[in-house]
């Protein structure tokens, strides 16, 4: 019980600070496995809470740049000299 109230005091702490600097949380989960309970919640970003099956830890996922927007369509470029025909986002490190 008490590693139980532990972990949940300790991602609220991760998930206070993630909503603070004004990242978009997915879920908030204590414990891993199976979700036994879930609600999602009524706020904008409409994070997931949940309760799963084994108490031992928890976690908080947050919206990852790779999940979010994709770049459009007329920001890839491919160079007309490269027979590989691979199209590369033109905001990558690489073509800076």
């Amino acid at each position: 019980m008490a590693i139980g109230i532990l972990v949940a005091v300790h991602e609220f702490g991760h998930y206070w600070v993630a909503k603070k600097l004004g990242f978009k949380v997915l879920r908030f989960s204590i414990g891993f496995g199976k979700p036994l309970l879930m609600r999602v919640g009524r706020d904008a970003d409409r994070t997931e809470y949940c309760v799963a099956a084994i108490p031992l830890g928890g976690y908080v996922k947050l919206l990852d740049e790779r999940e979010g927007m994709s770049p459009p369509m007329s920001c890839i470029a491919r160079s007309p000299a490269d027979p590989s025909g691979i199209a590369l986002p033109c905001c990558s490190p690489a073509r800076r």
